[in-house]
Formats: C-alpha cells, structure tokens, sequence
C-alpha cells in the first residue's frame, strides 16, 4: 500500500502483523516513505520495500515524472524476491500503473477493493479507468462486504465466486478502551461522528436527526463532530444546533483513539457507502454504532447488540435509531455485545481467513 494517510495504513500494518504470525507464510510489505504508520510498520521487523511518493501537489509533479524508474524498482523487487501473490490492501493513484510488473513477476495479485462505484465528486471516468485495470489483472478479489462484492461483479463482470468477503477487521489500537462501556452518570451522553467531510457522510441528515433527537428527550445528550474537511456546505444545517462541539481539522490517530474514549457511541448518517472502516474503529474503544441502511453498513452492525440499524437513510429513522442508546440498560448491554464482537473479529482472528485464501488461489492456479 502506497498511501501515506487515513484507514490504508492501519489496515495494512494490521494484516502484515496478523500475516506473519501465520505457520507457512513468508511475508514482506511494500509501504510509502510517508507512510503515517511507517515506523510503527518498521517495528514489525518484517521485509520491507520503502517507496518514495509524494506529500503535496508538488511533489507529486516530480515525483510523477520519477514513476518509470520507481515502477522498474518495484518491479524488481518483486523479480528477486520471487513472491507466490502479491496483497493490494488499498488502492493509490499509481497502483493500475504497477499491476502488470505483478504477473510478469509470476505472482498472482489479489486486490482489496473497497467500493464498488466511485463516491460522489471522484472523477468518474479515471476511477472506473483505473478500477478496470486492477480487475483485469486480479486473480482473485478480496471486498469488506458483499454489497461491494455484488456491485464489482456486475460493474466489472467479473466472476462473484472468484470474490471472497473478508470484512474489515477491527484494529489493535493503542489506549483504547477495553472494557465494556458503561453508561454516563456525571455527564451528557455522548454521540459522535468523526471521519472525513465529504458529501456522502450524511451531516446535514445528522443534524436534522440530532434536533429532532432533542425534541423527543430528557435525557442529556450531546454531538460532537469531528474531521477534516470543507463545513462550509453544512453550516447552515450545523447553526445552532445545541450543546454541539465541531474540531474541523485533521487528527492524529493518537487523537482519534483519545476521541473515540471520550464518546459513548459513533454515529454513521451516511446516505451512500461501502463499508465503513470507522465502525471498526468504533468497536475498538468498545462503542456501539448507529448507522444508515445504505451500502454494507448493515453488514458491519449485530443489529441491536452491536449498534442499531436505522429503517432509512432519513432523519427521522436515524434519531429513531439514536433514541435506545439513551437507555442506559440496553446501552450496557450493547457494551457487552460489542466487547464479545471485538474479540472474536480482530485483525489477529482474521489471519488465518487470508492465510487459507491465498492458500486456494495458489492451489487454483496450478491446476489451472
């Protein structure tokens, strides 16, 4: 993986150190220089390919000219080190720039495709252009859901049983909290939504569902919202809305963590989505979710142990779904619910799903 931000690095150190715990498996990683995870990635003492990339506009016009030399690197590396299948646990602008030098190096690769269709304000024919160069070299494809299975299999006809859905596991995260949560006493419930700002993450659905919330309870609550991103298009709907905190920046995953333990559940309005790496993160620190019914978020959620479903992508439905959090019986025993869920679907626990996959796309391809 060649992203240097966001979910792509903690997905990928997190299947690199569940990977090399597995008998029979030899594992090395590929990482950019500015990866924001680098040196924790480093500490696996793994095999380990550094790739210069770029940090800004900049740096990406130089370094965009320097892609044939870094192309015939990389492709090097995987000539010397002669490996059986090649993991792409997130896609980067230059991976369909790469994935020929894949099979010319005699490995099968296996892409993790995280949407099926673009997101609105990607550009659409490049996406598509790009996403159709990795199918057609992929062996095998990993999705987080199977809604995203389904649409790649009809968007790109490629064949659903050569689509396996391992879902996103839930990450190993430094001081996160780790027993079941409890409901607040000496404070407002705490919801809050925190990611990138981008149109399909649903804020002003959130907002008109946390007044409407408002109106029909005594029980103290509150919303924070916090990410990156422009808020301009939200602040009318976000204009006084009561006991509402909004950190607008970029955040540390250090601050994430120190977020996620000071909230009491994770609100997800999205009107469109995959799947969300951000539940994942949720169940780390122990919190239940409330989601929209839209893409594979459903897929992601216990209905009513882990989180609650909302009936639709409508404000209405999600302060519905937001107002049982707000019982602090059943909130606790979704603490529960979600402690016994974390367990069981951790990074670690998901190693031996990828050790068996890679085990039969490798059995097919000898006798193929």
């Amino acid at each position: 993986y060649w992203g240097r931000a966001g979910a792509g690095p903690l997905y990928t150190l997190e299947l690199l150190r569940s990977l090399a715990a597995q008998p029979g498996l030899k594992v090395a990683g590929s990482i950019a220089a500015g990866n924001a995870l680098r040196a924790e990635t480093e500490a696996l003492d793994l095999p380990l390919d550094i790739v210069p990339t770029y940090d800004d506009r900049k740096s990406f016009a130089l370094m965009t000219m320097q892609l044939p030399l870094i192309r015939r690197r990389f492709h090097h590396f995987l000539r010397e080190r002669r490996f059986d299948l090649v993991l792409s646990t997130m896609n980067h602008l230059w991976t369909p720039l790469l994935v020929d030098g894949v099979a010319a190096s005699g490995a099968a690769y296996v892409p993790v495709l995280h949407d099926a269709q673009p997101h609105p304000g990607e550009a659409q024919p490049l996406w598509r252009w790009r996403r159709q160069r990795e199918v057609n070299a992929a062996r095998h494809i990993i999705t987080l859901s199977a809604a995203v299975a389904d649409g790649v299999a009809h968007a790109n006809r490629y064949p659903r049983h050569d689509i396996s859905v391992i879902p996103y596991g839930i990450p190993e995260m430094v001081g996160a909290h780790h027993e079941p949560r409890r409901y607040p006493t000496a404070r407002p419930f705490r919801f809050l939504f925190f990611g990138r700002i981008m149109a399909y993450k649903g804020l002003t659905l959130l907002a008109e569902a946390y007044r409407l919330l408002r109106a029909q309870t005594r029980q103290p609550c509150e919303l924070w919202i916090v990410g990156a991103g422009d808020l301009t298009p939200y602040q009318a709907s976000l204009a006084g809305l009561p006991d509402c905190t909004i950190v607008n920046r970029w955040l540390s995953d250090a601050e994430i963590t120190t977020h996620l333990n000071a909230a009491d559940a994770v609100v997800l309005p999205y009107t469109e989505a995959s799947q969300s790496g951000v539940t994942s993160q949720a169940y780390a620190a122990g919190l239940p979710v409330v989601v929209t019914p839209v893409g594979g978020l459903a897929e992601q959620v216990v209905p009513n142990q882990t989180g609650i479903i909302a009936a639709a992508a409508t404000a209405e439905a999600l302060a519905a779904a937001m107002l049982p959090m707000l019982d602090a019986q059943r909130y606790e025993q979704m603490g529960t619910a979600v402690a016994a869920f974390r367990a069981k679907n951790s990074f670690a626990a998901q190693g031996p799903l990828y050790a068996a996959l890679f085990r039969r796309v490798l059995a097919a391809r000898r006798t193929a």
